[in-house]
């Protein structure tokens, strides 16, 4: 089951096969064995690896990385997909990606190793546009002791490959405002997230399972969703859940045409 944001690459960074590359970025001049990328304040270089030479140089899996962005980070190129490189750094547990457009870096999400020793989690994206959408999740049996507090709902929709974020609604930069739940229930409105930086209307029809999130607080940022999933993911326990969640569940709903229903099971409680 697929029920994480692949744009974001917080849960699974490494269980990516390399592809072949498709952007092209600045070559070094002559018979160039490196390619970089800038952008965000990044610097990335991605250089040949000896062992697979004598090629017109293209990234591929295998090849070596080095970010800068006032500390160094190098590793290797982990994989390649959709214009999205996959770097381990030396010394990680984890790869962390790059998203290019041309020669310009668009993104950056993970943990990066830097050569210091340090790592830092950071999730650098673009505004996003965000769209209207007729899509509507209602999600029951919160139970009364959850009334008053907020909603929002991350899933992906297996049938029609698509992935889905439900909420009251979402700002350009990525704040998430929850649905207030009352009665013990609460609709959310839901769009379809693209990789181009877009919620788009999502009238799908079939089954999705969610992660629903329920905050003690009317917004929160896809930073600390993020950074809260970045840490569950990597944890052989679990960690303590950030102040702003209250719990945290699942609810396995049916579509027809955009329009879902489905019960809130937890899994977790603060």
């Amino acid at each position: 089951m697929k029920n994480t944001f692949r744009i974001f690459g917080i849960i699974a960074l490494a269980a990516v096969i390399g592809f072949a590359f498709a952007a092209c970025g600045d070559a070094d001049s002559g018979n160039s064995t490196s390619k970089t990328y800038s952008g965000n304040g990044y610097t990335l270089t991605i250089k040949e690896n000896p062992n697979n030479p004598n090629r017109a140089f293209t990234p591929l899996a295998g090849d070596f990385y080095e970010l800068r962005k006032g500390k160094t980070s190098k590793g290797i190129v982990d994989g390649i997909e959709d214009n999205t490189f996959y770097l381990w750094p030396e010394g990680a547990e984890d790869a962390f990606k790059v998203m290019v457009s041309g020669s310009t870096i668009s993104g950056v999400v993970g943990d990066i190793r830097w050569e210091d020793g340090t790592t830092d989690f950071v999730m650098d994206i673009p505004p996003i546009t965000v769209s209207t959408t007729s899509g509507r999740l209602t999600i029951s049996e919160f139970g009364s002791g959850n009334n008053g507090k907020y909603a929002f709902a991350m899933g992906y929709d297996e049938t029609n490959g698509k992935e889905l974020i439900a909420a009251n609604s979402i700002a350009t930069d990525f704040v998430i405002t929850g649905t207030t739940i009352t009665s013990g229930s609460a609709e959310l409105k839901v769009w379809e997230y693209t990789e181009s930086y877009l919620l788009i209307n999502y009238n799908g029809t079939g089954d999705v399972v969610f992660t629903v999130y329920i905050a003690n607080k009317a917004t929160v940022t896809m930073d600390e969703v993020a950074e809260f999933l970045n840490e569950r993911s990597k944890a052989y326990w679990l960690p303590a859940p950030p102040s702003w969640l209250v719990a945290l569940g699942i609810s396995e709903a049916t579509f027809d045409s955009g329009i879902g229903n489905g019960a809130f099971v937890l899994e977790m409680e603060n």
